[in-house]
């Protein structure tokens, strides 16, 4: 099956705010993935037969339940996200793994390269 992973890492290590980036996570995948907590601020979502415009969808309701939570929060949720496509028999759920937390990790880089400029 056609599996893609994708790779979340919020700016800060505040439980508060894991726990939100969380909430908006699972809202927005849920029914195209399973959200795990990888590491003490990185979540994973496993999809099994999705295609990138699906993904794409879950991504802009990710950003929309971000900014609802935002709303009603004094400190702000900032996610860095990355993700990668492809067979887990022919290219290995490790490689898809590490595809996408590299492009995670550009991702996040990128935002504090913005963040920093303004």
């Amino acid at each position: 099956p056609r599996r893609s992973f994708i790779c979340f890492n919020p700016f800060t290590s505040a439980i508060t705010k894991q726990v939100r980036a969380a909430r908006a996570l699972q809202t927005a995948f849920d029914s195209i993935g399973v959200c795990y907590r990888i590491g003490g601020d990185e979540f994973a979502i496993i999809c099994e037969n999705t295609d990138e415009n699906t993904v794409q969808a879950a991504l802009a309701e990710m950003k929309r339940e971000i900014e609802r939570e935002n709303e009603t929060a004094p400190a702000q949720i900032l996610l860095a996200c990355g993700y990668a496509f492809g067979s887990s028999k022919i290219t290995g759920a490790e490689a898809l793994f590490d595809a996408a937390d590299k492009a995670m990790y550009f991702n996040k880089k990128t935002q504090e390269t913005s963040a920093t400029d303004v």
